[in-house]
C-alpha cells in the first residue's frame, strides 16, 4: 500500500511537470517562430565604406505579424571618443521581388529598424533580402584598418539556427597581413569560433560561421584587421567634422577657456598690476580724491579721508590750522559758510560730521565722534560710484552670477550623463567648464569696461604725478605748472602714496604761503615739500582716530 502511494506521487507530480512544461512552450512551439538561416556578406570598398548585404530565412510558424524589427548599434567608443556609424540606401525585398516599407527609430546608442508587411501579414515562411551602405565603420590606424561588426545583433527575441558572414577584400592580400577574430554567445559572456579565410587573385574572401545555433540574445561578432592598401580613408576634414558632431561637447572646456580669456581680457583684468599706461593730466573727470581712492583700493581707507578734508580746504570750504607744539601737533579746522552748500553729499557727510553745527573744531578733540557716521559716510561713496558706473559689482550680485554659471552648467552636464547619445566624458567636460567659467568669475576684479578705463586714467595720472619733468620725455606735453595746479593734485597724489614725488617737481618753482593751511613755523620759508609734509602729519592724525574699513 505505501509503495502504491508512493508511485502515484510520483505519477501525479510528473504529470503535473508536464502539463506546466507544455503550458508555458505550447505557445512557442506552436508559433515556432525562428530565423532558420542568417547569412550576410560585408563588402569593403574602395571609399571606406561598407556594401551590406544580408539574407534572411525567416520561419514565422503559425504567427501572423504586421511588421518585425531588428536592432543595429550606431555608436561605439574608442578611448574617451566616440564614433558613430551612418547607413544609406535602405532596401528589403521579400521573395517575391517586393520592396518593403522601413521605419527606423534611433533609441539612444542604437537604431531600431522595423519592416512593415505590404497588405496580408507575415506569416509562415519568408525570405528577407536586406541591404544598406554603411559609412564610418572601418577604424583606421596608420596604414591599416579594422573592421568589427556585430553580424546579428544581441537583441533578436528569437534563435537563429545558422549564421554566417563573409567579409570582402578589393585587394588580395597574403594571409599574415590579416588578423581576424570571431565571437558568438551572450553579450559579455562571449565565447571564440574560428573564421576561414579564402586569398584569390586580387580579392581576399574571409568566412565567419556560428558553431552553433544562437539563442535569443545572443550574437555573432567578427573582426577584421588588414592593411589599407587601394582604400581611400575619409580625409582629416572629413574625419574631422565626423568626430566633431559626435564628440562636440568635448571642445566644451576649450570653448568656455577662450571666451573667459576674452571676458577676461575686455573687463576682467586689473590695471593696477600694469605699467603699460600713458600718462594722464588730470585726475578723472568728476571723482574726489576720496571716491578715487575708494575705487582705487576697495576701502575707505582714513589717509583719503584726509587727502579729501585737503581737497574741500583748497575748494574754499574750510581752514585748517597747526596748533600746539612741534613735537605734539594738532589742527584746528574752520568752515567757511560763505562758499555755499556742497554738490556731493559725501562732502556734505564730511563737514556735517566734523563741524556739527559748529565753526571750529580741533581735530584731534573730535575725531573720536567721526565713526559714527563712517557708515553713512561709506554708503554715500558707494552710491555715487555707482551712478557713475566706477565701482565694481558686489559681492551678493558676483555670487548670483557664479550660482547661475553652476546651475546652468551643472543641468547641462546632468542631462548629457543620463543620455544614452552622449559618453559620461561629456558630462564631466561641461561640468569642468562651468567650474572653469565659475573660477573665472570669482577671480574676475574688474567692475566692467567702464570701470577699466577710469582705472586706466587714474594709473596714467599717477604716472604724471610720480615723475619729473626733467627726467622723461613722456611728459613733454603737461600743462604748465603753477601754485594752482600743485595745490589742486596734492591731495590726489596723497591718495596714491607720491605727494613727495610730485611735490619734488615745483622745487625750483617760486611759491607763496597758501591762504588754506596755516603754519607758524614756516616763518617765511615755505615750500612745496614743507607743505607735503605737514599735510602727510595731518594725514596720520586722522588715520590714528578712523579705523580702516574694508568693504
Amino acid at each position: 500500500m505505501k509503495l502504491k502511494c508512493i508511485s502515484l506521487g510520483i505519477g501525479l507530480s510528473a504529470a503535473v511537470l508536464v502539463v506546466c512544461y507544455l503550458m508555458l512552450s505550447t505557445p512557442r512551439a506552436l508559433a515556432n517562430e525562428q530565423v532558420e538561416d542568417f547569412s550576410a556578406i560585408y563588402k569593403i570598398n574602395q571609399d571606406a565604406s561598407v556594401l551590406v548585404s544580408e539574407v534572411w530565412r525567416y520561419n514565422f510558424g503559425l504567427l501572423k505579424r504586421n511588421e518585425i524589427e531588428f536592432i543595429l548599434p550606431v555608436r561605439y567608443l574608442s578611448g574617451v571618443n566616440s564614433y558613430q556609424v551612418s547607413f544609406q540606401n535602405w532596401s528589403v525585398i521579400d521573395e517575391d521581388g517586393q520592396n518593403l516599407d522601413l521605419a527606423f527609430n534611433k533609441q539612444g546608442n542604437e537604431l531600431q529598424v522595423i519592416i512593415k508587411s505590404k497588405g496580408q501579414p507575415f506569416s509562415g515562411y519568408k525570405i528577407f533580402n536586406v541591404s544598406y551602405r554603411v559609412f564610418n565603420a572601418l577604424y583606421v590606424r596608420g596604414t591599416r584598418a579594422e573592421f568589427n561588426w556585430n553580424v546579428t545583433g544581441n537583441r533578436w527575441n528569437i534563435g537563429i539556427i545558422n549564421t554566417t558572414a563573409k567579409v570582402e577584400l578589393i585587394e588580395g592580400f597574403t594571409a599574415d597581413q590579416i588578423t581576424l577574430g570571431c565571437m558568438y554567445g551572450p553579450e559579455g559572456a562571449l565565447m571564440k569560433c574560428f573564421p576561414k579565410t579564402t586569398i584569390t587573385t586580387g580579392a581576399t574572401q574571409l568566412d565567419f560561421v556560428s558553431p552553433k545555433t544562437l539563442y535569443p540574445k545572443e550574437g555573432l561578432i567578427l573582426s577584421v584587421e588588414f592593411p589599407l592598401g587601394i582604400i581611400k580613408p575619409p580625409s582629416p576634414f572629413v574625419n574631422l567634422k565626423l568626430w566633431a558632431k559626435e564628440n562636440w561637447p568635448l571642445a566644451m572646456p576649450f570653448l568656455s577657456f577662450l571666451s573667459s580669456l576674452l571676458w577676461w581680457l575686455r573687463s576682467g583684468y586689473d590695471p593696477r598690476r600694469s605699467r603699460g599706461y600713458g600718462v594722464r593730466f588730470s585726475p578723472p573727470d568728476d571723482l574726489s580724491p576720496l571716491e578715487m581712492g575708494y575705487m582705487y583700493k576697495n576701502t575707505l581707507d582714513p589717509h583719503d579721508l584726509a587727502a579729501e578734508i585737503f581737497y574741500l580746504a583748497v575748494k574754499g570750504y574750510l581752514g585748517i590750522e597747526l596748533t600746539g607744539s612741534e613735537s605734539g601737533a594738532d589742527y584746528r579746522l574752520s568752515r567757511h559758510r560763505a562758499v555755499g552748500p556742497m554738490s556731493s553729499e559725501h562732502q556734505r557727510l564730511i563737514l556735517d560730521s566734523l563741524f556739527d553745527n559748529r565753526d571750529s573744531v580741533l581735530l584731534s578733540t573730535y575725531l573720536g565722534e567721526m565713526p559714527l557716521r563712517i557708515s553713512e559716510l561709506e554708503d554715500s561713496l558707494k552710491s555715487q560710484l555707482r551712478d557713475k558706473a566706477v565701482i565694481k559689482s558686489g559681492a551678493l550680485a558676483k555670487k548670483f552670477v557664479v550660482t547661475f554659471i553652476w546651475l546652468c552648467f551643472g543641468i547641462l552636464a546632468w542631462f548629457l550623463a543620463r543620455n544614452a547619445n552622449f559618453s559620461s566624458i561629456s558630462a564631466l567636460s561641461f561640468l569642468s567648464s562651468g567650474v572653469l567659467v565659475a573660477i573665472v568669475a570669482l577671480l574676475r576684479p574688474g567692475g566692467g569696461r567702464h570701470w577699466i578705463e577710469v582705472m586706466e586714467h587714474v594709473k596714467g595720472f599717477e604716472r604724471y604725478l610720480s615723475v619729473h619733468e626733467d627726467g622723461s620725455r613722456l611728459i613733454h606735453n603737461a600743462p604748465v605748472r603753477n601754485p594752482e595746479l600743485f595745490e589742486s593734485y596734492l591731495p590726489y597724489a596723497l591718495v596714491l602714496g607720491v605727494e613727495r614725488l610730485w611735490s619734488a617737481q615745483f622745487e625750483e618753482l617760486v611759491m607763496s604761503t597758501p591762504t588754506w593751511f596755516l603754519n607758524p613755523y614756516w616763518k617765511g620759508q615755505f615750500n612745496p615739500h614743507i607743505l607735503s609734509d605737514d599735510l602727510s602729519t595731518l594725514a596720520m592724525v586722522v588715520a590714528g582716530q578712523i579705523p580702516i574699513i574694508s568693504v
